[in-house]
């Protein structure tokens, strides 16, 4: 036991998720991870990116799934995964509602449910830029800590969001998902990351680590958009 101890293999790992990741990145990675190390813990939470790195700092979490910001975080080792694929999210009466795909630079007239700057400034950034990109400035509403609090003010007609993928997977009622594309006319993305310790002590980080490329490998290697 001393020697799978200290192997990683036994033990506790403590992970933390923004919301998006959990829904999509989590259940692809841990089936594989609890079978190959049945005897370590998971301690499982999620947080906003900026909560998240925080915790981190402080030694609260072995690794976590976020939205790197665009500058680098002291002590904190960045490894970037396959950049996720961003939706629109529109109240059912909305005329975008019935369509398959939309511009972005259709939505500049429209108000728009933002992540708070403050909890997440890699994500807010990426959808500011594009926006910028494709001609306009959004016009935000009062934004909401995560993704999956927006959705309530959609429902209620207040705004549309750009919002992660996987929350197509959340059905609410009086929302409508649209595939919504950038100025290149590529689908919009946001970049996604494993986090650690740069000097972390929990040897199952590794393993952990080790896993979460191999799962996700194929993806990692496709082109980025």
């Amino acid at each position: 036991a001393a020697r799978d101890a200290a192997h990683g293999r036994v033990g506790t790992l403590r992970v933390c998720s923004v919301p998006s990741a959990a829904l999509r990145l989590l259940p692809q990675i841990l089936p594989e991870f609890t079978k190959l190390f049945p005897h370590i813990r998971l301690r499982l939470t999620s947080g906003s990116t900026v909560s998240i790195l925080g915790e981190l700092q402080r030694g609260e979490l072995d690794a976590a799934f976020l939205v790197p910001p665009a500058s680098q975080v002291p002590g904190i080792e960045m490894i970037a995964l396959n950049r996720q694929r961003l939706i629109l999210a529109v109240p059912g009466a909305h005329p975008a509602a019935g369509r398959l795909a939309v511009a972005l630079s259709e939505l500049g007239d429209e108000t728009l449910v933002t992540l708070a700057h403050s909890d997440s400034p890699g994500f807010a950034g990426e959808i500011v830029a594009a926006c910028r990109q494709a001609g306009f400035h959004p016009k935000v509403m009062p934004e909401s800590s995560h993704a999956l609090i927006s959705l309530p003010l959609i429902a209620a007609g207040l705004g549309v969001a750009i919002v992660p993928e996987a929350l197509r997977q959340i059905a609410i009622d009086n929302v409508a998902y649209v595939n919504v594309v950038g100025a290149s006319g590529a689908p919009l993305t946001y970049p996604m990351a494993l986090a650690v310790h740069a000097n972390g002590m929990n040897p199952a980080v590794r393993w952990f680590s080790d896993t979460v490329r191999k799962v996700l490998a194929p993806a990692a290697d496709a082109p980025q958009h």
